[in-house]
């Protein structure tokens, strides 16, 4: 995610902000393109909600990584709610159908025949990126 998307993240959401352990997301910060930047955004909105209703998580909470795999965003935090489990779950879900750089619906696609991503059209053009055919609802 560029410098200014990620500077407004851990502006607004403190439980960002790390202490003294080293984490994946200290080390590389916010591991997504910036079409997901709103959909971060929101995520951390809810989170921000739960932890205020949950005091004692909130003490605990923390958020180990934000990052892409299989075309997918993985937000990697704890302990967590039930619901923020839910939360993080439907972001995660809705990345899947999400252009990963311009925020637009997207679609699976393939770069360089093997790294997942997701595209949607005219980034999947640009990027170079062959649509990924579906098969019984799963990717193949």
């Amino acid at each position: 995610m560029n410098e200014k998307h990620t500077k407004e993240l851990n502006k607004r959401f403190k439980f960002l902000k790390r202490g003294k352990e080293l984490s994946p997301y200290d080390m590389f910060g916010i591991e997504v393109h910036d079409g997901w930047f709103e959909l971060v955004w929101n995520l951390c909105l809810d989170i921000e909600k739960e932890l205020k209703a949950n005091p004692k998580i909130a003490k605990e909470f923390i958020v180990l990584q934000i990052k892409e795999k299989f075309g997918g965003l993985r937000f990697y935090c704890g302990p967590t709610t039930e619901k923020m489990s839910t939360l993080v779950d439907a972001a995660e879900d809705l990345s899947l159908k999400t252009c990963e750089d311009c925020g637009k619906p997207g679609t699976a696609h393939k770069l360089n025949g093997w790294w997942y991503v997701t595209k949607c059209p005219k980034c999947a053009k640009k990027a170079e990126a062959v649509a990924v055919k579906k098969k019984d609802d799963e990717v193949v």
